[in-house]
């Protein structure tokens, strides 16, 4: 349960779409609505509705006189916007004191485990891990803290599954604010519910892991939890669970994966 009163929240049970590749995620209703329940086809019949009506009821001449600058500061504004965004996800792979170090599994097409662990891809073998391993740093939390402001230890139980990856964005980061060297980062946010049981869960909010690939098994990561809310958003980053203040000097989690199939 979180810490306040919950709400039954029957609308948003599941997730059943594929990855958008955005750092747009659903930490509100309102974003939550526009971006899981708005059809897509919808969102760009409004676009064009909107640019139409306004080329109608625009006279010509204000097109050719407004036009050029605003389409020129609109490029700029969303340029600015995305570099914003970015060095805002790269500062936290980079400067958070809850960061810790993982290992996950290498995909290799040809290993029977992927059978097993139901993996036909890259994407599916990271997902997986990735998921597994903030389930475990989220748990580890609660046991070591007793609370937090989004859940207590008597009184949650977390699921977050692993097919329902609301959004998944691939880039690059360098580790070392200023170094030549990038690393593969992964941001993904997944939702978690009070229940495994699709009919009567409720989403509480959303856990957004940060991953940097540092060699070819180990990389660092940092999850964070969102309580779901109509406006004012609190992230709350996990600590615990990666030895001593949860940074890179402390224990190593290991996924399933690699525990199972990676020390032989």
């Amino acid at each position: 349960m979180i810490k306040h009163c919950i709400h039954k929240r029957t609308l948003f049970q599941t997730y059943s779409g594929p990855p958008r590749v955005s750092y747009s995620i659903n930490k509100t209703y309102p974003k939550l609505i526009w971006n899981n329940l708005m059809p897509q086809n919808l969102k760009y019949l409004t676009a064009l509705g909107t640019a139409i009506i306004s080329f109608i009821k625009i006279h010509p001449k204000y097109w050719v006189t407004l036009g050029p600058p605003i389409a020129a500061t609109t490029y700029l504004l969303n340029r600015f916007s995305n570099k914003s965004t970015y060095r805002h996800h790269a500062d936290i792979i980079r400067n958070s004191r809850n960061a810790t170090v993982v290992k996950i599994l290498p995909y290799h097409e040809s290993h029977l485990y992927n059978i097993q662990a139901e993996i036909e891809s890259q994407y599916d073998s990271l997902r997986v891990q990735l998921v597994d391993l903030a389930e475990k740093r989220i748990s580890a939390s609660i046991s070591a803290t007793q609370m937090t402001d989004f859940v207590t230890r008597d009184q949650v139980n977390i699921n977050i599954p692993a097919a329902e990856i609301e959004t998944w964005m691939p880039t690059q980061v360098a580790l070392q604010n200023g170094a030549s060297d990038s690393s593969k980062l992964v941001v993904m946010s997944v939702p978690y519910y009070d229940s495994k049981n699709k009919r009567t869960r409720k989403r509480l909010g959303v856990v957004v892991v940060h991953a940097a690939q540092k060699d070819e098994v180990e990389w660092k990561m940092v999850v964070a939890v969102t309580r779901l809310r109509w406006w004012g958003v609190k992230d709350e980053e996990v600590t615990g669970g990666g030895g001593a203040g949860g940074g890179d000097k402390g224990e190593v989690l290991e996924s399933d994966l690699f525990s199972q199939f990676g020390k032989g």
